[in-house]
């Protein structure tokens, strides 16, 4: 039986390999990323179409920790199948585990009627401030394509 030969990869080749590889990130809720800035951040929206619930997180560049902003709500506008406008404020939701509060919470909810037995969706957050960054127009597309 003859010797196999170890192959070796150059580090440039590699490198090159990892560089092409796409940056992703899983949502931790399962619901839809949304890259924010140059991946600064992520918003993941989870939609409960059952109850009409629509869940947004916000989360660090990596979608691993809470980032708490500091808003006492947010409009959005949601377009769905089947249905006309719809407009949304989402409110944030005081934990008492993680200390958050409706003053800084890095989660956000709103249920409506509109949304009951929606499974799609596209939206935009008019206005949202981020670590420093005020951002206009944010969209949004649920179930997403993944980030």
């Amino acid at each position: 039986m003859p010797d196999k030969e170890a192959i070796t990869v150059p580090v440039a080749a590699a490198n090159m390999l990892e560089a092409r590889t796409p940056h992703q990130h899983d949502a931790p809720h399962g619901g839809a990323l949304i890259v924010i800035g140059d991946h600064a951040g992520h918003l993941e929206f989870v939609l409960d179409g059952a109850s009409g619930t629509l869940t947004m997180y916000v989360l660090d560049g990596e979608a691993e920790n809470a980032v708490p902003l500091g808003s006492i709500g947010l409009a959005m506008q949601i377009a769905a199948p089947g249905k006309g406008p719809i407009m949304v404020q989402l409110k944030p939701v005081a934990n008492v585990l993680t200390g958050e509060t409706e003053a800084s919470s890095s989660q956000y909810s709103a249920q409506s009627g509109d949304l009951e037995g929606v499974t799609e969706f596209s939206g935009v957050l008019p206005e949202l401030a981020f670590r420093g960054m005020e951002l206009d127009n944010v969209a949004v597309t649920y179930p997403g394509t993944g980030e």
